[in-house]
């Protein structure tokens, strides 16, 4: 079963690719539903990234979209460094709540992988007003075929020819949580983004598709 969920997501996510729709998709959501609805007000938010400037966009993307949804977001970026939100979890935890934060939002990338679509090859053209079409995998004579080789050579100037083709792309699974100030889970959501865009466009996609389920958890 979790297979199958797997190979959904991404015939999903490939057909996402092609259709240069969204390239993110939600995997999978989760909240507590013991938390009452909009009592989270205010939120410190961490984005983890090699690159500083990614970093910055996934905070403040988040604090736009928090704003959006009636809460707060505060960009952990203009308190500390990635080393002391590593090192320092009592200054971190000491700051948040010198903020009047009442919630921790962490986003990371916690995988990725390179994933093929193949499309098969094909045959197809118009010859003296008669179309015609065969698949490799569907193939019947085509009426011009069987009225001589004479027609049919000719026929093959109007044929157009489309190889088998291959197109790898990758995929990175996104994850964003949110703690109470206990450290406790209270929120949790995967999504999958496809890499064929610039990095800011993709983040804001993400941060947008995530943020439908943060508006549907009612914790906002």
């Amino acid at each position: 079963m979790e297979q199958a969920v797997i190979r959904w997501t991404l015939l999903l996510s490939a057909l996402v690719f092609l259709a240069g729709c969204s390239s993110t998709q939600m995997a999978a959501t989760w909240h507590d539903p013991n938390v009452p609805s909009g009592s989270v007000k205010k939120v410190f938010v961490i984005g983890v990234a090699k690159d500083q400037l990614n970093r910055r966009l996934v905070e403040d993307k988040f604090a736009a979209k928090l704003a959006s949804l009636g809460s707060r977001g505060v960009q952990s970026y203009n308190y500390f460094s990635d080393t002391q939100l590593k090192d320092d979890k009592d200054a971190v935890m000491t700051k948040v709540r010198e903020l009047g934060c009442d919630a921790v939002l962490v986003t990371m990338a916690t995988g990725s992988r390179t994933e093929t679509v193949i499309t098969p090859g094909r045959t197809y053209g118009t010859v003296r007003g008669d179309s015609y079409r065969y698949e490799r995998r569907r193939y019947t004579p085509s009426d011009r075929s069987r009225r001589g080789w004479d027609d049919y050579y000719r026929s093959s100037f109007d044929i157009t020819h489309e190889p088998v083709t291959s197109t790898d792309f990758k995929i990175v699974t996104m994850e964003s949580n949110l703690y109470n100030l206990d450290k406790k889970l209270i929120w949790s959501a995967q999504a999958e983004t496809v890499i064929d865009k610039p990095v800011g466009e993709l983040i804001t996609e993400f941060v947008d598709e995530v943020g439908k389920d943060m508006a549907a958890s009612g914790l906002f």
